[in-house]
C-alpha cells in the first residue's frame, strides 16, 4: 500500500494589509484638489499622506518533486521574494515530518538553484528581506531505511509552497483595522511508496495489466529482457496514467515477452523492481516447463489458470504432473475441471477434490495437453529475479528449472563449481536431462567430465562433444546425482 503523509515547513511574516503597495513605505504623498463652482474656483488644503508599509511574499517555485531511494536524500530548491514595498524580517521553521523522514534547511550560498556538496550552512531563524530582495535556500528531505529497494520502492516527495495573506479590514469610521496580520507559505510533502508493484494476466480477455502502489505513473518497456533501463534502453509505452494499467500492446498467449520497469510521473528514478510476462511454446502431448518469473501465487490456479483445457473428468482434461519420488507412481496430479458447471468450471482438482499442488520457483513441472485439445503458448507473469538462486540438488532424479529469463549455456551455469560431480566416462558421471519429443529417448544428455586431467574436467559434455544443452527459461530439466553421492545446493548465479 502507498505510505501518505505531510509536514508543514511556515514561513512567517508581518503584513499590515492584504493588499501590495507599490510606493515605497515612508514616501509622502502630496495631494490637493482644484474645485470649479458657481461661487468661483478655488483649491482645498494641501492634504500629506505617508505611504505605510505593506507586506508580500513570494515563493518559486511552487512545487518540486523528486523520486528518492531508501536511506537518500535530495534538495528541493526555492526562493523566497521580498514583494512588499519595504524592509521585512522572514522568519524559516520546519514542522512534525513524517515518522522516519528527516527535513533541514539549508542555504544557496552560489544562488545557483542547483545544490552542491560544500553548500551545508543552514538556514538562520530568520532572515531580513529589502524591498525586492530574495533569499534562496534548500529543503532537504532524507528517506528513511525502510524505504529502500527490494522493500517498498522508492520514496516520492512533492513539496509545494503558497502564500497566505492576512485579513485587513476597514471599518464603518474609514479606519483600518487588522493589526500586523502574517504571511504562512506551506509546504506540504507527500509521501508516495511505489510499493505491491505486480502483472497480470486474465484469461478470460488475454489482457496483460499492471497494478501497483502510488499516483501516475510512467510504464516503460523492453521486449529482450534487458535490467538497463537508463540511458534510453527502454521504450515509453504510457505516460501518466493511474493503476490499474492495461497494456494495448501485447495480449497472454500471443508469442510475445515484455519487461516493464514503473517511474512515478514527473519524475525520472524508476521504482524497484522488474515485472515480465513471459509466454513458453507448448505441444499436444507432454511439456516439461518450469517457471521463468517469480510468481506471486503458487497455486496452478494462479500459474496456469485456465489457459489449457478443462473437461468433466481427470481422464479427459489437461493436466500438471508433480514428481513425487515418495508416490508410487512416482507423480501427483492436477485436472482442470471444465463443462461441468459453474461452480466448478475453471478449477484445479486432485482426483475429486480441489488441488493443493503448487508450482514453486526453479522447480520443474510437466503440463500434459491432451489429444484434440489446442496447444499454442502458455503466458507466466510475475516479478525478474534480481538475484542469485539457490536449488536442492538431492540424490538421484531432481526435477529442476530456471526463473532467470534468458538463455544460459550448461558450462556457464556454476553446476560443477556447486559441488555436480564428474568422471571419465558418462556412466559414472552426473547428468543433466533435457526433455526432447524427437529424440529416440526422448532425451538429449549432457553428462559432466573431471579427473581426466585434460582441458575437458568441469566441462559437459554430449556424447564426444562439448553440450549444445542451454537452460532455457520456461523449460523443466533432470539432473541426475549418480549414487552414492550426497545432495548439495546450486548456487545459480545470475546471468545479467
Amino acid at each position: 500500500m502507498a505510505k501518505r503523509s505531510l509536514f508543514f515547513l511556515v514561513f512567517l511574516v508581518l503584513l499590515s494589509s492584504s493588499s501590495f503597495a507599490v510606493t515605497r513605505a515612508g514616501t509622502t504623498i502630496e495631494s490637493q484638489a482644484f474645485v470649479n463652482c458657481g461661487a468661483g474656483n478655488f483649491y482645498t488644503p494641501l492634504i500629506y499622506v505617508t505611504v505605510l508599509q505593506e507586506y508580500g511574499l513570494n515563493i518559486t517555485p511552487t512545487m518540486g518533486a523528486s523520486s528518492i531511494p531508501g536511506g537518500e536524500s535530495d534538495y528541493f530548491p526555492f526562493t523566497i521574494t521580498n514583494a512588499g514595498n519595504g524592509s521585512q524580517r522572514v522568519f524559516m521553521g520546519s514542522g512534525a515530518t513524517p515518522e522516519g523522514w528527516e527535513t533541514s534547511l539549508y542555504a544557496d550560498d552560489n544562488m545557483d538553484g542547483v545544490h552542491q556538496g560544500s553548500e551545508t550552512t543552514q538556514v538562520p531563524s530568520s532572515v531580513i528581506l529589502a524591498e525586492d530582495a530574495t533569499y534562496m535556500f534548500f529543503v532537504k528531505l532524507k528517506a528513511p531505511d525502510s524505504a529502500r529497494i527490494g522493500t517498498h520502492g522508492y520514496g516520492y516527495a512533492i513539496c509545494t509552497l503558497e502564500v497566505q495573506d492576512g485579513s485587513a479590514y476597514f471599518g464603518s469610521n474609514g479606519i483600518l483595522y487588522g493589526g500586523d496580520d502574517m504571511v504562512v507559505g506551506t509546504c506540504d510533502l507527500s509521501i508516495e511508496c511505489m510499493g505491491d508493484m505486480r502483472i497480470w494476466r486474465n484469461d478470460l480477455n488475454r489482457d496483460i495489466y499492471l497494478t501497483w502502489g502510488g499516483g501516475p505513473a510512467d510504464i516503460y518497456y523492453r521486449a529482450p529482457f534487458g535490467l538497463t533501463f537508463e540511458g534510453g534502453a527502454a521504450t515509453v509505452e504510457a505516460t501518466n496514467v493511474t493503476s490499474p494499467w492495461t497494456t494495448e500492446a501485447i495480449k497472454a498467449k500471443d508469442g510475445s515477452n515484455r519487461y516493464y520497469r514503473i517511474a512515478q510521473t514527473g519524475t525520472s528514478s524508476f521504482a524497484a523492481g522488474i515485472l515480465g510476462k513471459f509466454d513458453t511454446a507448448v505441444i499436444v502431448g507432454i511439456n516439461q516447463l518450469s517457471l521463468p518469473l517469480i510468481p506471486y501465487d503458487l497455486a496452478i490456479s494462479s500459474e496456469i489458470g485456465s489457459q489449457v483445457t478443462g473437461a468433466g473428468n481427470a481422464g479427459d482434461a489437461d493436466r500438471v504432473w508433480k514428481y513425487d519420488k515418495y508416490n508410487p507412481s512416482f507423480y501427483d496430479f492436477a485436472w482442470l475441471v471444465g463443462g461441468v458447471g459453474p461452480s466448478y468450471d475453471g478449477k484445479w482438482y486432485t482426483g475429486n477434490s480441489p488441488t493443493t499442488l503448487t508450482i514453486g520457483t526453479d522447480e520443474g513441472f510437466t503440463l500434459q495437453i491432451r489429444s484434440g485439445h489446442p496447444a499454442s503458448y502458455i503466458t507466466f507473469v510475475g516479478k525478474v529475479s534480481e538475484v542469485a538462486r539457490t536449488v536442492n540438488i538431492g540424490q538421484d532424479m531432481t526435477y529442476f528449472g530456471t526463473c532467470f529469463p534468458v538463455e544460459v549455456a550448461l558450462n556457464d551455469s556454476n553446476l560443477y563449481g556447486s559441488g555436480a560431480a564428474g568422471a571419465g566416462n558418462a556412466g559414472d558421471a552426473d547428468r543433466v536431462w533435457s526433455y526432447n519429443p524427437l529424440a529416440l529417448s526422448f532425451y538429449d544428455y549432457a553428462w559432466l567430465v573431471d579427473h581426466t586431467g585434460t582441458i575437458y574436467d568441469g566441462k559437459w559434455i554430449t556424447g564426444n562433444k562439448p553440450t549444445a544443452i542451454k537452460l532455457v527459461p520456461g523449460k523443466g530439466y533432470w539432473f541426475q546425482r549418480r549414487q552414492p553421492r550426497p545432495p548439495f545446493t546450486w548456487n545459480y548465479l545470475r546471468p545479467y
